[in-house]
């Protein structure tokens, strides 16, 4: 008979609570398409872009401007004056900021303005790179002059391009500093600046306008301007011009180049250009944020287009990537031409050569990675590079498995097989580098190395992968469609997606629990890792693995282990993971990654749910966040980095799917000539409609009559059929442009009764579905039922209509075992003769095999940090503990309970355990007598690929063959010695109380310290010195012990005892 105690507490670890410190300001209201804010604080948080390329406008909530080349190119403020009164703009006493349409608008009044109002738009330039501002005024007293200050072209960039969450705003401010080697020419109401790095910048302003070159130094209030324009010799020199400021209409431009641009009808062609591409996506919902994302969008998604490809963002990483999800925006938002360039970009960047040199894993980052060299087996025929039009140079992503689905679902929306046969040996040479690379043992999981956006130290040490598994099923089951569309052999690639999703059901599926596992050892005891990330779920969907009931069961998964953050009523974010510990990227709060996930609800048949985490994460971005309509990377309830970027390429791509594929369910087949509209609209709303490049849909009504317009606008006619939910299952008509058309009742639809209705060719559909009273529905009866450990699924059948209606089913809760009060009959167990290490030894080696004979990610030979951050090391110094275990080799912890340790600082004090070969995987210790239990000392290492997960443990061993087993689990009991784990109550829990540790540098026992160390790019929760950790082991008191074992049982990580004390 064995006994586990698992000693730690899993539920609850994702219940929705909302508090009031949980409610989240809407900083931003949504106002006929705008952004409107009242007297907002901040100042540069808005990006204005304009062409294609990577020059944009900084304003903000405040009337103050910058230019960005890229590189600082000069901040615009203005001021106002009346008599002696000086005030700059934006300390004005009542300004309304809105943006829309790729404008911001201030509504100015002020005391010093009387009765007069003053309308600011400021554009970014389609025509040119530059701005221009309009002043808009009515009601004006005489005697109002305008200044316009402008300076500091310094040219520089910054660490993140000046992006929120990295660079100060205060960058863009006028800084002396930044006004060095400025040299400005005045002609009439032009000037031109060129600046120390030999780049020009020109201005112009209207008639009237009197140009003059002042002083920034000592310029703080708008008082000091007379005092800037006297100033002789400027070693600081700014631009300053004025003018009488009267009711009408006053343009004032600024642009990159050395001619001004004229402003003779800039104002309109830009505004036009704007509009143009604001208006591509209109969605119009009886949800006014939502009603507002269309624009925003738009102007997104066209400020991460710089030809020939999509960019990773907008602001910060505005830089050539083949993938991640950005190009999805092409195909979704109707730029099938862009996403056409961007693929042929980097057909011609993959690599045609065979691998020469082999698996090479690169030594100077201690073999976290492979060498980044053409010719080795990572980096060779097949893998297609970061940069387009033939630039071939290795770079440390996987890529390929992104950019390719994305080609793929390309060819569903264009049918183009044309391009398909150009781009089929693209396709082939990727599938056979995949297959060579990342299934070399042909088990038919595949290895993830670095192919997703959350790939920073996620390595899998050559583990199969449910994600990239997932992708490339769906990579070799599309490639035999496409096969057989052009007449080339489709039999490889259907053999390899079949054996692709046999060994996912059977190895990776876990029927016991109702999810897909992350992944599965390659090495060592080849354990499952049962605690998916978000990106284990959406793709196992998005790529059609799971059946529509394990579709459903893995988003229950999220339901309840995943951490789910309150934002407001009904609002949440979800975390990427539960990880712990932290480590970039593998527990953030991310906005594509939430946005993936409610198109994967979608997917999986809850519409009600999908919607409610889409808008909660679109609100909490737009509105809530510091940029008005932004599409953040990360949010502000991440844990570590807090609210991050603007624009970033993956989350507009994400919000682009999500809002066509999942809330308004338009997908086309176009190489089989079908399109499907299956909107997933909350069951409440009585009408909806999207606009956009390729269909018009508008859907109105209630439960007796609900209308549906469908306008495709496709390259070419396809047949539509629409599906949507059976109210009843009779006495259902259905009116296709005014004439009656059959309907298909669905079977073993999820959630509810579910029609098909295949619509007649025609250029416009109006279909009209009309449904019997209420009262008139019969009872149903149940027909069927499937459990499984997260939900069950009751079945209902009538009149040809069959449906499974979810019914959800909480997780069993593990209680917590406490620390038990065992007396203090306490007995040392020497362990002198076991011990073979120094505690500190931990990370001064290499931990060289067993390691994988294949490219992969894994851990850096010194048994710590990631394939990020390959060469990180932690301080491990026991000094304080030695000292304060002195000749009597004993200390004490808060209970008072004693352990032995050695004080001689030449003594080993540890015995490790692990699978890597410096050390045996498990250790017998002999006892004698009985216990109540016992206390140990335990130190060593695990990371965030062993979390929620056994890493080892601890048996007891009685003399009659029965046992007590401790499971080491991170992390509940089981903590790294370099750091301590984070209970913040959001992304980071432990689910258990946080043990006792013994902080080795300071020799002293607690549960946590006033300040932590930082690890470069690894922690900021570093121990200087780290720590062991108590634990408590209950005994059987009847029963004679034999032994107690240590046992390592998972890949990485190392465990340690240090002492062991009995409680007889």
């Amino acid at each position: 008979m064995r006994r586990i105690y698992k000693n730690i507490l899993i539920a609850g670890c994702c219940l929705l609570t909302t508090t009031a410190a949980a409610q989240r300001e809407m900083r931003y209201q949504p106002q006929q398409g705008d952004f409107v804010i009242h007297n907002g604080s901040l100042r540069f948080n808005r990006a204005l872009y304009g062409g294609n390329t990577g020059f944009r406008v900084e304003a903000g909530d405040k009337p103050m401007f910058a230019m960005y080349l890229p590189g600082m190119g000069g901040n615009l403020r203005f001021a106002i004056k009346k008599g002696k009164n000086f005030k700059w703009l934006s300390d004005a006493a009542d300004i309304t900021s809105r943006y829309g349409h790729g404008a911001m608008q201030y509504d100015i009044a002020d005391p010093v303005l009387e009765r007069g109002k003053i309308t600011l738009t400021v554009m970014a330039l389609y025509s040119h790179e530059g701005l221009i501002a309009r002043f808009t005024t009515q009601q004006l007293p005489a005697g109002v002059t305008l200044y316009c200050v402008y300076g500091g072209a310094s040219g520089k960039k910054f660490s993140r391009d000046g992006d929120i969450g990295a660079d100060s705003p205060s960058l863009f401010d006028l800084h002396e500093a930044n006004c060095a080697g400025n040299a400005y020419t005045l002609t009439d109401q032009q000037f031109r600046l060129k600046l120390a790095n030999g780049k020009t910048i020109a201005g112009s302003f209207p008639k009237g306008a009197t140009l003059a070159v002042g002083e920034a130094a000592g310029l703080q209030r708008a008082d000091q301007l007379p005092a800037a324009l006297t100033a002789k010799d400027p070693r600081a020199a700014i631009l300053i011009a004025h003018m009488p400021l009267t009711n009408g209409v006053t343009d004032i431009s600024l642009n990159t180049g050395e001619q001004p641009v004229s402003l003779s009808g800039l104002f309109e062609k830009t505004k036009a250009a704007a509009r143009d591409i604001a208006d591509r996506i209109k969605v119009n919902t009886p949800d006014s944020c939502i009603n507002n994302l269309g624009s925003a969008l738009a102007l997104a998604a066209d400020a991460v287009w710089e030809s020939p490809t999509f960019l990773h963002g907008a602001v910060a990483w505005r830089m050539r990537l083949n993938a991640w999800r950005g190009a999805y925006i092409g195909d979704a938002l109707g730029w099938h031409d862009r996403a056409r360039e961007h693929f042929s970009s980097y057909a011609k960047s993959q690599v045609t050569v065979p691998p020469t040199l082999g698996v090479v894993a690169d030594t100077n980052l201690h073999l976290a990675r492979q060498l980044e060299k053409i010719g080795t087996a990572m980096f060779s025929d097949g893998y297609i590079c970061r940069n387009p039009n033939g630039d071939i140079r290795a770079h440390h992503y996987d890529m390929n498995l992104v950019f390719i689905d994305q080609l793929l679902r390309h060819f569903n929306w264009t049918g183009d097989t044309a391009y398909v046969r150009e781009m089929w040996p693209v396709i082939t040479r990727h599938l056979a580098w995949e297959k060579r690379n990342f299934d070399a043992d042909g088990d038919g999981l595949y290895d993830a190395y670095a192919c997703i956006w959350a790939s920073d130290a996620l390595q899998y040490n050559a583990g199969g992968v449910t994600h990239s598994s997932a992708y490339n099923y769906f990579s070799n089951a599309t490639a035999a469609k496409l096969a057989k569309l052009i007449g080339e052999d489709p039999s490889p690639y259907a053999k390899e997606a079949a054996h692709i999703l046999t060994a996912m059901q059977q190895q990776l599926w876990m029927p016991e629990k109702g999810w897909f596992a992350e992944y599965k050892d390659k090495m060592g005891k080849q354990l499952l890792h049962p605690s998916a990330g978000l990106w284990t779920i959406y793709h196992a969907l998005d790529s059609k693995v799971a059946d529509r009931f394990q579709a459903y069961s893995c988003l229950r998964y999220i339901d309840e282990y995943i951490p789910h953050i309150p934002i407001g009523k009904d609002m949440y974010l979800l975390s990427t993971t539960n990880w712990q510990p932290y480590t970039w990227s593998l527990n953030n709060v991310a906005l594509a990654e939430n946005l993936h996930t409610a198109l994967a609800y979608w997917q999986g048949g809850n519409p009600e749910k999908a919607y409610q985490l889409w808008r909660s994460v679109l609100v909490e971005s737009m509105f809530m966040g510091s940029s008005p309509g932004n599409f953040e990377q990360l949010a502000k309830e991440d844990a570590i980095r807090g609210e991050l970027y603007r624009d970033f390429a993956d989350p507009v791509a994400m919000a682009a799917r999500s809002l066509v594929e999942g809330l308004f369910g338009i997908q086309p087949d176009a190489l089989n000539g079908k399109l499907l509209v299956q909107p997933g609209f909350p069951a409440a709303w009585e009408q909806a409609s999207i606009q956009t490049p390729d269909i018009t849909f508008a859907y109105t009504g209630k439960y007796a009559e609900r209308k549906y317009v469908i306008k495709p606008s496709f390259s070419k006619q396809l047949q539509v059929s629409l599906i949507i939910p059976a109210p009843v299952t009779t006495g259902i008509k259905v009116m296709v442009n005014g004439k009656p058309v059959a309907y298909k009742p669905l079977a073993d639809a999820i959630g509810t009764a579910t029609m098909q209705i295949d619509l007649p060719l025609a250029a416009t559909y109006e279909v009209v579905v009309t449904t019997p009273p209420k009262h008139m529905v019969r009872k149903l009866e149940l027909t069927g039922r499937r459990q499984m450990p997260l939900v069950s699924f009751d079945k209902f059948e009538k009149d040809g209509f069959s449906w499974w209606v979810p019914g959800r089913h909480l997780r069993p809760e593990e209680a917590t075992s406490a620390m038990a009060d065992l007396g203090t009959s306490y007995e040392k167990v020497p362990l002198d003769k076991f011990f073979n290490s120094k505690v500190t030894d931990i990370f001064q080696q290499q931990y060289l095999s067993p390691r994988p004979a294949v490219p992969t990610l894994q851990l850096p030979v010194q048994g710590i940090g990631n394939w990020c951050y390959p060469l990180a090391t932690a301080n491990i110094d026991d000094s304080g503990l030695r000292a304060a275990a002195g000749t009597g080799n004993e200390v004490r912890n808060t209970a008072g309970v004693p352990f032995q340790t050695p004080g001689d600082i030449t003594e080993k004090n540890i015995v490790y355990t692990s699978l890597w070969d410096n050390y045996p995987d498990s250790i017998s210790i002999p006892l004698t007598g009985k216990a109540k239990g016992a206390w140990l000392l335990m130190a060593g290492s695990t990371n965030a690929m062993q979390s929620r997960f056994t890493n080892g443990f601890v048996r007891v061993t009685y003399t009659d063959g029965s046992s007590d087993t401790l499971l080491l689990r991170n992390p509940q009991n089981w903590w790294p010695i370099e750091q301590d784990l984070m209970n913040d109550g959001k992304a980071f829990t432990t689910n258990a109380p946080v043990p006792e540790r013994l902080y080795l540098k300071q020799g002293k026992f607690s549960q946590g310290m006033q300040q932590y160390a930082a690890i470069k790019g690894y922690t900021t929760r570093a121990v200087d010195g780290g720590a062991a950790t108590v634990l408590q082991m209950r005994l059987q008191p009847d029963k004679t012990l034999a032994t107690l074992s240590v046992h390592t049982q998972a890949n990485d990580v190392i465990i340690g005892l240090m002492s062991l004390t009995l409680c007889r």
